[in-house]
């Protein structure tokens, strides 16, 4: 301001001491408005999804989960450098709800419940581990997994080199199979 010709009201350190004492958080209440008017525009993209629930067929292994369950994925099934967002017209949601349900939201076809045969399930549990943050859950090792046109055993995940190259906090550095008794 002094280059400029002005003449602070205030000194730097006075400054400093007002900012320091000033709380710039917004408050609960301006938060949840936001999130509020965030929420009708989410719930119209959802609306308008055409909702499908998935079931596995009986020689699929079943669907697995992990701890970032949801997927949003392109609907042309072609690898892209990037994963699209909710509002993208050309994306879809996956939503495993058990071993043998996923919820699928299409932005088109038809709405209702489908069966998926091993190849679907195989393919939608690849794109369920790639949304993986840190653990991959399964009802047991007998689910299947895709490379390219190739369906893959659950039971040989943990030796997968596409999976163990997957981004990983740090600190990861192994990856344990857990049984049921």
């Amino acid at each position: 301001m002094k280059a400029a010709g002005k003449q602070p009201e205030f000194s730097l350190r006075e400054l400093r001491n007002e900012l320091k004492n000033t709380n710039f958080a917004p408050s609960k209440e301006g938060i949840m408005a936001a999130e509020i008017d965030q929420h009708d525009h989410v719930t119209e993209l959802l609306w308008n999804k055409k909702w499908q629930v998935m079931v596995a067929s009986d020689d699929s292994g079943g669907f697995v989960t992990t701890d970032d369950p949801v997927t949003i994925r392109w609907t042309d099934g072609q690898e892209h450098a990037d994963r699209p967002g909710i509002a993208d017209p050309n994306s879809e949601i996956v939503f495993p709800l058990s071993n043998m349900l996923t919820l699928r939201g299409r932005p088109e076809g038809a709405e209702g419940v489908v069966t998926a045969d091993a190849a679907m399930v195989a393919e939608i549990n690849d794109q369920i581990i790639a949304g993986a943050s840190r653990q991959v859950f399964a009802y047991n090792h007998s689910f299947k997994f895709a490379r390219g046109e190739e369906q893959r055993s659950g039971a040989t995940l943990n030796q997968d080199e596409q999976f163990l190259q997957q981004k990983k906090p740090a600190g990861d550095s192994k990856v344990v199979a857990l049984k049921a008794n």
